[in-house]
């Protein structure tokens, strides 16, 4: 298909490399007894690293949602008022880092939404704050999704990177009906090779802005210690939350129906209207598929459940398109690297 359309993808192809282009089609057909599955294509994937920006806070927002239901299966806890507690946290080195508090004039179901609809960044490290690092990556690695190495929250760059192993308490309710979802944790999950990502390419860019000092560094930025997972399994997450019969695993993310239908409602929703600017601004922003499929059929007539993302120069989506007319429905996750100058930072 990219070979076929030159005017379009001829410049993708003659530098997939410095564009580290990675792409995963899955197409929802039938087996031979009649029952959905998919079938997939792939085009340079674990080809070399990619970082994974907001596409990754699905794992924060499942995780979150497990925290709540080890506590209870109730519902109706995604909107109780949520509060987590601000706390000192002491660090390896005897240093103490004081985290931020969130009231309970918030609940899970509404830092969900500010995540995944607007990728907001303080929303994806309240999650981080309930779910906890720990609970986190041995989910997704209990699940089937092997990849993924979720290790900082985020524009939180002044904190030691293990303070990002802290969790602080997280209640639910207000006065005497309040109750305890997660006391204080820390984490002790090792990754692998001592939180070295062990693929190519992870440094970035040709050179970098320390980001103490500001002065320029002449060698790539090293990325082992940043969040990561594959597109296969970012394009899980999203197949999961749809329907988990489709992908064939022997494993899927423990989700109840219930919180599994929250996830595609919000997931499936279209952002609002930002300052200054529409809905269908907003959608080419955080539905980035949206323009394109806007050409080929009316926005009213097709279901889009994703999550995108955007830093570090690298762009990224993992989407679900159904098309309410035809049935037809693809899942297509996508990255590439689009830092024309290469200084990171």
């Amino acid at each position: 298909l990219l070979r076929a359309h030159p005017e379009q993808f001829a410049d993708v192809l003659a530098n997939a490399e410095p564009l580290r282009a990675q792409i995963l089609v899955s197409e929802v057909v039938r087996d031979a007894a009649g029952r959905p599955c998919i079938r997939s294509y792939g085009y340079r994937l674990n080809t070399e690293y990619f970082y994974p920006a907001s596409a990754i806070k699905t794992v924060a927002a499942v995780g979150a949602l497990l925290t709540f239901q080890a506590h209870s299966e109730a519902p109706e806890l995604v909107t109780a008022p949520l509060s987590v507690q601000a706390r000192t946290a002491r660090l390896t080195n005897g240093e103490t880092v004081e985290t931020s508090a969130r009231k309970g004039n918030t609940t899970l179901r509404a830092e969900i939404e500010r995540t995944l609809v607007v990728s907001n960044n303080r929303g994806f490290n309240v999650l981080f704050d309930v779910a906890g690092m720990e609970l986190m990556n041995r989910a997704m690695w209990g699940a089937g999704l092997t990849s993924v190495r979720m290790q900082h929250r985020l524009e939180v760059t002044e904190l030691p990177s293990d303070s990002h192993r802290f969790a602080p308490e997280v209640r639910v309710g207000r006065g005497s009906a309040r109750q305890v979802v997660a006391r204080e944790r820390t984490a002790s999950v090792a990754f692998r090779n001592s939180l070295q990502l062990d693929m190519p390419r992870t440094g970035v860019g040709v050179a970098h802005l320390d980001s103490d000092t500001r002065q320029r560094i002449e060698h790539p930025l090293d990325f082992r210690r940043k969040n990561y997972i594959s597109l296969r399994d970012l394009q899980r997450i999203v197949l999961d939350v749809v329907d988990p019969r489709l992908d064939g695993a022997d494993t899927d993310l423990p989700l109840t129906a219930a919180n599994r239908a929250l996830l595609r409602e919000i997931m499936g929703s279209r952002p609002p209207a930002a300052r200054r600017t529409t809905v269908e601004d907003a959608e080419a922003r955080f539905k980035p598929l949206t323009p394109g499929i806007n050409r080929v059929m009316p926005r009213t007539d097709y279901e889009y459940v994703n999550k995108a993302g955007r830093a570090w120069g690298f762009h990224l989506e993992s989407a679900y398109v159904h098309s309410l007319t035809t049935d037809r429905a693809f899942f297509v996750s996508v990255t590439l690297y689009v830092d024309r100058d290469g200084l990171m930072n």
